[in-house]
């Protein structure tokens, strides 16, 4: 958010991981009084827990991008702005770690916090160790917060580095390997070179994390992405080499191809994040989203009709008529679909426009966040 001229104002509150949801309770209440001051003429609160489940589809971006509630008219990658000093800093570091030296140079992000890598920093050193006997010329540059302790000298540790400057980093860089995590989006925005990727996520979190997914779906096609869920640390070196020596393309035929869409993982989200909660409206209302992009999948139709449709009217919000339209919808379309059911799950392009689901949105939005217009 630094350096962009399109923000205004940042609130920044200091919280710990285990304070997040009572912060985040505090952080919406006073938007919304503010709001109700009418000191902001519209609010967008767009992250998707815990309020915005109902728009959430298995995956991150359009989850987020739907609760904006107009159309996307814009590139969908993050933008950066960096300062001077952040691009004098990371020049120094290239210069100063002898990066030029190298023929291949692999910015390897190594932890991640939302659950959807299986690589830490240990899992990443025994990885390089690997490497480096498959590849001559080659060093690894390790992306973490956490501290590490170098076991290779032609390894090297970026965690000086902020996320920010780790987005310029990539114009160092010949291969980036990440966790679908902070440092993946940040050598995915505006301020970074378009380097081939291989991200290192959980097979159990399926299409949760994956910007292959991501990209399909957006259409955007400067960004080559393979993904892997083998955890063996032989078999990772092998595809990070093969990269190197052959390009991507090559490495993604000789890895296992692309990430199956599963929707285990959706489905937890919905159970702990809605129905524990009772909004079966809004489980109705993520599960239209979900088949409306993926179809209406034997899964889907059983999770549908046997966790959400036969609870609706124990949801709070049955009683407003606007609300049981959703609920209305659902059951039709379930008893629609239990007659030809979609087979296997296929994403489809993006729409015209991600738009809100609901027809209780304002007429006019602003940008995602609290901001004046």
């Amino acid at each position: 958010m630094a350096n962009n001229p399109d923000i205004d104002e940042v609130w920044e509150i200091p919280v710990d991981r285990d304070s997040m949801p009572v912060i985040w309770s505090i952080f919406e209440r006073e938007a919304d009084r503010l709001y109700a001051r009418r000191e902001f003429d519209h609010i967008v609160l767009s992250q998707i827990w815990p309020n915005n489940l109902q728009n959430y589809d298995g995956t991150v971006r359009p989850s987020i991008l739907r609760s904006y509630g107009r159309p996307i008219t814009v590139p969908i990658e993050n933008v950066i702005r960096l300062t001077d000093d952040e691009l004098e800093r990371t020049e120094g570091y290239a210069l100063q770690n002898g990066l030029a030296a190298f023929r291949h140079r692999i910015l390897f992000e190594c932890s991640s916090r939302s659950g959807q890598s299986f690589i830490t920093p240990d899992l990443a050193q025994e990885v390089a160790r690997r490497l480096y006997e498959l590849i001559d010329d080659a060093t690894v540059i390790f992306s973490t917060d956490l501290p590490m302790q170098l076991a290779d000298p032609r390894s090297r540790y970026a965690g000086t580095l902020s996320l920010r400057e780790t987005a310029h980093l990539t114009r160092h860089c010949t291969l980036f390997v990440g966790a679908g995590s902070g440092g993946t989006v940040a050598a995915s925005s505006t301020a970074s070179r378009p380097l081939p990727m291989i991200l290192l996520l959980k097979k159990s979190t399926s299409m949760y994390a994956s910007f292959a997914h991501d990209f399909e779906y957006f259409g955007v096609a400067d960004r080559k992405v393979l993904e892997m869920t083998d955890e063996r640390p032989a078999r990772i070196a092998q595809c990070i080499a093969s990269a190197c020596a052959s390009g991507i393309d090559a490495a993604q035929i000789e890895s296992e191809g692309r990430i199956p869409i599963k929707f285990d993982h959706y489905f937890s989200m919905v159970r702990s994040g809605l129905l524990e909660r009772m909004r079966y409206l809004d489980a109705a209302q993520s599960l239209l989203t979900t088949a409306g992009r993926y179809g209406w999948t034997a899964d889907l139709i059983k999770f549908g009709t046997e966790d959400v449709a036969g609870r609706l009217p124990i949801d709070p919000s049955w009683c407003f008529a606007r609300s049981r339209r959703v609920g209305e919808r659902l059951r039709a379309e379930l008893a629609d679909a239990a007659r030809r059911p979609s087979e296997p799950p296929r994403q489809r392009p993006i729409p015209a426009q991600l738009h809100h689901p609901r027809d209780d949105v304002p007429p006019t939005a602003g940008a995602p966040g609290a901001r004046k217009s």
